[in-house]
């Protein structure tokens, strides 16, 4: 029924942006060839970069994404929108007006300011991003607006002091003047380019929602047809580090995203929370998917075993008794080794313990 390994020639409108540990499109693909028809309502609650959304959207389906990282839901919403010339000649526009304004005076920019911003980005790596900003400001068409925080926000990292995106250590880059201007030309230009050559059916309806995953109001019951989703491991990455100087160069609240994570390692780690935490919370999740999914409907839930307190945790196992215990049926299961990853995590989260990562399919009686 379902492949970990299954070879799928995905489109390349995944790869505009970097994200952690996001599923292969393969996943989504495949539980929607065998579980999904045209016309139905995908859902993903942990959404991240859209992946399951993009692929609803090929398979003709209205989908709903979901996710409490603001970054997530600006690559999420550019990914699921149809961009056309029109659009671009606008957009195209502003590109002229930022290099126009390369030259103005810095005591005319507004300077963006955050703790410890002076460690994380050179001067004049400073005043190009807060040029950027201001010419963002100025966009009075909220989906080009939108498209100029993607890419602002996909040059973050590369244009700071961060090592890289997974590595958050602080090195000395000696970027030169201008660079970060021309690596966001160059960044929006390949965007647009992708783009262009991309397009859903507009009857196709696309919802996306920033809410606790344990308590999505804005959810009608029984009003889903499928859930796709893969929920954070339990103590195996933070999210919100991951994004953290990109949020606070477009104004989002990290510490709200922080806070609001399950499963991080800032929980686990930091914080030595006991699994049981994970544990209750997967299931009020669960419990609210098994509230919105239709009569007969399926979860597909991808996750990973954990180390939580050097104590391992099976993951399909604690699912097993979720199922049980809110009168779901367990219908099929798959697993595949951690090392095996498709998840490409960083090694230091992996440890001897033969963790696997679970495709867990429950479905909903009627």
């Amino acid at each position: 029924m379902f492949d970990f390994e299954y070879k799928y020639d995905s489109h390349e409108i995944h790869s505009i942006y970097p994200y952690p540990a996001k599923f292969p499109p393969t996943v989504p693909y495949q539980l929607l060839k065998n579980f999904s028809k045209e016309g139905d309502t995908v859902f993903d609650p942990f959404c991240g970069s859209g992946t399951t959304l993009v692929e609803g959207l090929l398979y003709n389906c209205n989908v709903i994404g979901n996710d409490i990282n603001p970054i997530a839901l600006l690559i999420s919403e550019i990914k699921i929108t149809n961009y056309n010339l029109e659009d671009f000649k606008i957009s195209d526009n502003y590109i002229d007006v930022l290099l126009h304004n390369y030259e103005i005076k810095k005591e005319l920019i507004n300077p963006t300011y955050f703790k410890n911003i002076e460690h994380w980005f050179q001067e004049n790596v400073r005043y190009e991003l807060d040029l950027i900003k201001e010419i963002i400001y100025q966009i009075d068409n909220n989906k080009i607006q939108k498209l100029w925080e993607l890419v602002f926000s996909n040059i973050i990292i590369e244009v700071s002091n961060q090592e890289s995106d997974t590595r958050y250590a602080a090195i000395n880059k000696n970027l030169k003047d201008g660079y970060t201007i021309e690596l966001f030309i160059k960044k929006y230009f390949s965007t647009k380019n992708i783009l262009l050559r991309w397009k859903f059916k507009e009857s196709l309806k696309r919802r996306l929602y920033s809410e606790d995953s344990r308590n999505i109001i804005s959810i009608k019951d029984n009003s889903v047809d499928i859930i796709i989703t893969s929920p954070p491991y339990a103590n195996t990455y933070d999210y919100y580090l991951y994004h953290k100087h990109r949020m606070n160069w477009l104004g989002f609240d990290v510490n709200k995203t922080k806070n609001a994570e399950i499963g991080s390692r800032n929980e686990f780690s930091s914080k030595k929370r006991p699994i049981e935490k994970w544990e209750e919370d997967i299931f009020l999740f669960t419990k609210e998917m098994k509230r919105v999914i239709k009569p007969e409907g399926h979860i597909c839930i991808v996750i990973g075993d954990s180390v939580v307190n050097k104590n391992f945790f099976d993951a399909y196992k604690a699912y097993k008794k979720i199922a049980v215990d809110l009168g779901l049926n367990l219908i099929y299961h798959t697993s595949v080794s951690l090392s095996k990853n498709t998840k490409k995590f960083n090694h230091k989260f992996r440890t001897k313990m033969d963790k696997k990562e679970h495709l867990i399919i429950l479905q909903k009686e009627k």
